[in-house]
């Protein structure tokens, strides 16, 4: 049997760490480690992980406490170094306000992982709020879905992974792509990481019928005659979420300086009519175009003051 690390980041969870790790202690495929990276959470989030450390001996829960927040990216930085040194086979990584559907949860991943020779395997995310949605937009036989029926009318959706809510990797994955970004702080991670993966050559999938609730993320987008928008009303994770994909056209060494600056020149204007003319807020588009080109110049420090 493969051995099992699961790393979770968290950052004052204390509502929900004990619901994720309570699922996760009920698996039928026994877990040999739970690594747990806080992000110097000033809530009860450490105390209750204690509590589950006292109470778990057959468990090794480790709780790793940062001596500041590194966000999401940094967290999982932390967790996937701590977890790709140990002896580990296998590492699943989960956001503290998610959890599994099912007791069956990580073996089903497991068992369609060796069935199918994956490198890495996602599960289904699913909105905590509504079952009958997707916490994220699906693409199914080219077209996108968020209601579950649609989607899980396929079984496995090759060639894809969303991270890194339910995801299970391969500890060879780790090993040979590295961590995900820290300078990331949050947002955009998980996409710069999935194309490292996919860009290397492993094979991955989405498992539609191992599911995983979290909070939905699927209001973040607009669609206006045909496109696509991302827009985000809290200011802090605007900033990040522009930023950080602006970084990634930055460092995308697949084109050449032509084609990023056309790419540049063309987002730049999608986004000024978006913000000035269809939502006429100023001051939201002022704060796009700071983190855009913040992420162009690759100014990466995390240093968002609102």
């Amino acid at each position: 049997m493969k051995k099992i690390a699961v790393v979770i980041v968290t950052f004052n969870s204390a509502k929900y760490i004990g619901r994720l790790l309570d699922k996760l202690l009920s698996q039928s495929y026994p877990v040999a480690q739970i690594i747990i990276v806080d992000n110097k959470s000033n809530d009860k989030t450490c105390d209750i992980v204690h509590g589950y450390q006292n109470n778990n001996a057959e468990i090794k829960i480790h709780l790793h406490q940062l001596d500041v927040n590194l966000g999401g990216a940094g967290g999982f930085a932390k967790g996937f170094e701590l977890a790709k040194d140990s002896d580990c086979d296998y590492i699943v990584s989960l956001d503290d306000d998610a959890y599994p559907a099912s007791d069956t949860f990580i073996a089903d991943l497991v068992v369609t992982k060796e069935q199918h020779g994956y490198d890495a395997i996602s599960a289904l995310v699913v909105d905590t709020d509504n079952h009958e949605l997707a916490a994220y937009e699906y693409q199914v036989d080219g077209v996108k879905h968020t209601k579950i029926v649609d989607i899980q009318k396929v079984p496995l959706l090759d060639n894809d992974i969303k991270l890194f809510n339910g995801v299970l990797f391969d500890k060879k994955v780790v090993e040979s792509v590295g961590i995900p970004r820290a300078e990331f702080f949050i947002r955009g991670d998980e996409q710069e990481y999935k194309m490292r993966i996919l860009h290397a050559g492993f094979k991955t999938a989405i498992s539609t019928q191992a599911t995983v609730y979290h909070p939905t993320s699927v209001n973040e987008y607009f669609y206006l005659k045909g496109k696509r928008y991302h827009h985000l009303d809290s200011p802090f994770k605007l900033f990040y979420s522009t930023r950080n994909q602006a970084y990634m056209l930055r460092l995308r060494n697949d084109i050449n300086f032509f084609k990023k600056t056309k790419i540049a020149y063309k987002n730049f204007w999608r986004y000024t009519w978006f913000y000035l003319v269809y939502k006429k807020d100023a001051r939201s588009y002022c704060l796009w175009l700071k983190a855009f080109i913040y992420g162009l110049i690759g100014y990466m420090k995390n240093d968002f003051k609102g």
